[in-house]
């Protein structure tokens, strides 16, 4: 390869089989790469239709990737390659002097399975060619998978660029992994350049976030490098030297806690935007109890939307406090939704719930009291994402759905689940990071343009409205009379006006239930109308917007609500008092189990005997309890995996890409 020529990896922006538009961003990208110096590009697998399922089987799908290979390759300056998918198999086209000069085979072992999806291709099948370079022979060019990367083969001297289109995911670690895993594809093969481009900007956000990885390696160095979607070009030289020798690189020890804090924000934040352009959805919407999971939910929703220079006040936050919920988890939700200026309801729920339960004649507070709080939020949160048009996004994490510590239709249902692949420990790792960053002001900036005073909030900023019993009612522009529900609904309420009992017979009580009914109505409108006659919001009521502060009143006030949120107990709060780690034993171990089965698939004896080293201050009967509750209720709730939302993928081993069918026996690990 001459020493001078510049190598680009090309990552496009691109929709998932939008060929046409795929087409034109790819010519506009490689051409880019032309202009900026680079005589050579790689681009993605899949990159001209996206990742498609089985609509890649269809004729008309087949069709239109031959027209867009032949438009790249006429309307291209420079050599390139670029993947594409034909039917069930991923291909790669090299692309030189205008013309398909060949196609090369990345999933080799469906090819064996599928060649007769080959037999009709219009252009030869190889995986070597020669790429004019400037030089008399030209540079050898050898296209491979992303399994290369594993495997790491060695071609001895027969190649001078390795090109390797690529879609995998974006995990933890997975950037400064595939950059070693490159430097040592390239050392093992006498130097040769290696030429890596991973999909990311556009492509479907299913199951995981693409890593849009961008490397070129050579001499045993990483000669350019960039992850994510803001850049799309990266250029290497390939006569740049290598300053230090490749050194063995550790073997990889599976943990769901984050070495690197910031590239896990930086996933979720390119999730949660992947998916609101894939449903042309502005705003996001989720339930903030006050609690780790959703204040960690409501941070990555705000990254993203700063990230990407979107208006936090398309970002709504629900609190809606039941009869078990503390003054301390609904005022933490109060604070963070106005110290981070998102958009802030307050709609209790103790009312709705007591309600459904008396048409159930439904007396006592057991499960089916927890779950019917659990069916009210999402039923609240779904109604206000179709009148808002906005993304619900969930907030339960992976430590709570192995357990099954959730509400079948309820907590565990959302349009996108930013937090599925995270444990709670990573949680709590991410929010005190978060903490952390807030304090040295690293990459975390505030604004008074993020904080409303009553009469400076914009015209289109909506007001927080209590409403008791209306979840859905109407939203008020500021400059409009609000309605604010002086009664509260919510807090620690009097035991007696929970009690799920009746007085009256069965006979008496289905008679009087309209009446009783049109009784509290009636009572709701009275409180609404004494409201309506003080003509202001109430601050104490909650209006979600304060007089305005300095930035370092608004820092400390955030930090010192997020740290309570960290020392307070983690609780559903769907009864009072109760504490989670009271009921399920302590997370960490609870993770220790769940790691040591999917990531290593040890058996019982080996989980534990790791387990009694891993935790020695717990007595070796206290493991085997917890270990006990752990497997029962990790094999008896996998059945609410088939009612999961869809999430971000951040580990090889996640729960949600472990596939066991629903009624598996537990027998093997008891």
């Amino acid at each position: 390869m001459n020493q001078k020529n510049k190598i680009a990896a090309v990552t496009p922006l691109i929709k998932p089989g939008a060929v046409k538009a795929n087409t034109l961003a790819i010519i506009n990208a490689v051409n880019k790469a032309r202009d900026k110096g680079a005589v050579f590009a790689v681009l993605p697998s899949e990159c001209i239709t996206g990742d498609i399922g089985d609509m890649r089987g269809f004729p008309a799908v087949q069709k239109a990737t031959l027209w867009a290979l032949s438009k790249i390759a006429g309307n291209t300056g420079i050599p390139l390659v670029l993947g594409f998918s034909f039917g069930k198999l991923s291909l790669a086209a090299f692309i030189q002097d205008n013309k398909v000069r060949g196609v090369s085979v990345l999933n080799k072992k469906s090819a064996n399975r599928e060649s007769e999806e080959l037999l009709d291709f219009p252009f030869g099948i190889t995986d070597s060619f020669i790429l004019k370079d400037g030089s008399k022979e030209g540079a050898r060019l050898l296209i491979a998978g992303d399994s290369v990367l594993e495997e790491s083969p060695r071609w001895f001297d027969e190649t001078d660029i390795i090109a390797v289109p690529a879609a995998y995911p974006a995990l933890m670690g997975g950037f400064e992994a595939a950059k070693s895993k490159a430097r040592k594809l390239s050392f093992r093969n006498n130097g040769c350049i290696v030429a890596l481009s991973c999909a990311g900007a556009g492509e479907s956000t299913y199951k995981y976030v693409r890593a849009g990885d961008k490397i070129i390696a050579g001499k045993g160095a990483v000669l350019a490098a960039s992850a994510g979607d803001l850049t799309d070009i990266v250029i290497g030289s390939a006569g740049k030297e290598s300053k230090r020798a490749p050194s063995l690189d550790a073997p990889e020890i599976p943990s769901f806690i984050p070495s690197d804090t910031a590239e896990v924000w930086d996933i979720l934040a390119r999730g949660i935007y992947g998916r609101m352009r894939e449903s042309g959805n502005s705003r996001v919407i989720l339930g903030l109890s006050g609690g780790l999971d959703s204040a960690c939910a409501l941070i990555a929703a705000v990254n993203a939307f700063d990230k990407y220079n979107l208006p936090r006040k398309d970002i709504i936050a629900v609190s809606m406090p039941g009869a078990p919920t503390t003054e301390r988890t609904k005022n933490n939700a109060r604070t963070l939704a106005q110290r981070l200026g998102v958009l802030f309801f307050e709609l209790p729920i103790a009312q709705a719930v007591r309600r459904h339960l008396r048409k159930l004649a439904h007396t006592k507070k057991d499960v089916v009291y927890e779950n019917a709080q659990s069916r009210e939020r999402a039923k609240i949160l779904l109604d206000m994402a179709g009148k808002h048009g906005a993304l619900m996004l969930g907030t339960c994490n992976m430590t709570e759905s192995a357990l099954g510590f959730n509400t079948y239709g309820g907590d565990r249902l959302s349009h996108f689940n930013p937090l599925s692949g995270l444990t709670k420990s990573a949680v709590r790792a991410l929010a005190a990071d978060y903490v952390k960053r807030l304090k040295k002001g690293d990459g975390f900036e505030l604004s008074n343009e993020n904080v409303f005073t009553t009469k400076e909030a914009p015209a289109d900023t909506h007001l927080v409205i209590e409403i008791e019993g209306e979840p859905c009612g109407d939203s008020f522009d500021a400059g409009d009379e609000l309605a604010i529900n002086k009664s509260g609904g919510g807090g620690e309420h009097d035991d007696s006006q929970d009690e799920l009992v009746f007085e009256e017979s069965e006979a008496e009580q289905s008679g009087n239930e309209t009446d009783d009914e049109e009784a509290e109505e009636e009572n709701d409108e009275t409180e609404n109308s004494d409201a309506e006659e003080s003509g202001a919001p109430d601050n104490d009521a909650g209006s979600g917007y304060e007089s305005a502060e300095s930035c370092g009143d608004i820092l400390t006030s955030l930090v010192d609500c997020l740290s309570d949120i960290l020392d307070t107990p983690v609780s559903p709060e769907l009864k009072k008092g109760q504490e989670t780690e009271k009921i399920l034993g302590p997370f960490p171990l609870h993770e220790f189990f769940l790691l040591r089965l999917l990531a290593y698939r040890e058996s019982k004896a080996d989980i534990l005997q790791g387990a009694f080293k891993a935790f020695p201050k717990m007595t070796a009967g206290e493991v085997r309890k917890f270990y006990k509750l752990f497997i029962g209720r990790f094999f008896k709730n996998r059945f609410k995996g088939l009612f999961a939302s869809d999430g971000i993928r951040l580990t090889p081993y996640d729960l949600d890409s472990f596939e066991i069918p629903w009624n598996f026996s537990k027998d093997l690990w008891e």
